[in-house]
């Protein structure tokens, strides 16, 4: 009986396309866990390349600006992403990626637009990639509900103020009377 190895050429073929699936299921089961880890993120995250085009949309893209990620993908960042500063002036795609940083924080305060209302965001991408292909990763974080409360704080503040400042000033106003006699006795 004897030990030796078929190393005919069919064989050894045959090998190597077993071992090419095998990669390639494994390739295949890590993009799909890194897909859905990515659409279950609670923060917008896009990825735009060096054109411009939408390359990634994940679930909470597709909620804020109501559209789907197929629809979406290829497509011009600007066209589908709507984002103004507070007084109103359009910040483009090229504002907040590919500015040669490691990392970019965006404004304070940018206001998205979308069919589903306007959202208080800020702004945060970072670029990966070589020279030959970059993408822009761009993820967008929501405080509309923070800003909202805010504004209510202040108002109440406000209101408050202006209720207390009005009965303490009639009183002031009496008590300077009655003190310089000019209600009479």
């Amino acid at each position: 009986m004897s030990n030796k190895v078929n190393t005919s050429p069919i064989n050894t073929s045959r090998n190597i396309t077993e071992e090419i699936y095998k990669k390639s299921l494994e390739l295949l089961r890590e993009r799909k866990r890194t897909e859905q880890l990515l659409y279950g993120v609670s923060e917008a995250v896009f990825s735009v390349d060096s054109d411009y085009k939408i390359t990634v949309f994940n679930r909470a893209a597709e909620k804020m600006m109501s559209i789907s990620s197929l629809e979406a993908i290829g497509e011009n960042a600007d066209k589908i992403v709507h984002l103004e500063k507070e007084h109103g002036q359009p910040i483009p795609a090229s504002d907040y990626c590919f500015k040669g940083k490691e990392e970019y924080v965006g404004l304070d305060i940018a206001v998205l637009k979308s069919s589903s209302g306007n959202f208080y965001i800020t702004i945060k991408s970072s670029e990966t990639g070589d020279e030959t292909q970059k993408e822009c990763i761009i993820t967008l974080t929501d405080f509309t509900r923070e800003r909202f409360l805010e504004k209510t704080k202040d108002d109440f503040i406000s209101v408050t103020s202006h209720e207390l400042r009005t009965p303490i000033t009639i009183i002031k106003s009496y008590l300077w009377m009655l003190e310089n006699g000019k209600g009479g006795e």
